[in-house]
């Protein structure tokens, strides 16, 4: 678990510990019964976290991927994020 979640978070996290600790199993079951391999599903997190443009989860998701994938895959993946809709003129953009 994070240590840097937000305030908002913590305060649930420490109110409803059981709610808390069961959302987090489902978030593991979900992980196991899905048919994509742990980079994919890292990689499909970070791809979801931009597009809703949550940057806290978007570092998050980015440290995680990088840690599964080779220096060169990361250096793919920053060169790919840069190229992200969000950066093209508006009509082409969001």
């Amino acid at each position: 678990m994070s240590k840097q979640l937000p305030e908002a978070v913590n305060h649930f996290r420490k109110r409803h510990p059981k709610v808390w600790k069961s959302f987090n199993k489902l978030g593991e079951r979900c992980h196991e019964a899905g048919p994509l391999d742990e980079k994919s599903r890292r990689l499909v997190k970070l791809a979801m976290s931009i597009a809703a443009g949550l940057e806290g989860a978007t570092h998050s998701a980015l440290r995680r991927h990088a840690k599964l994938v080779s220096p060169r895959a990361r250096l793919i993946t920053l060169r790919s994020l840069r190229l992200a809709p969000w950066d093209c003129p508006q009509p082409l953009g969001r």
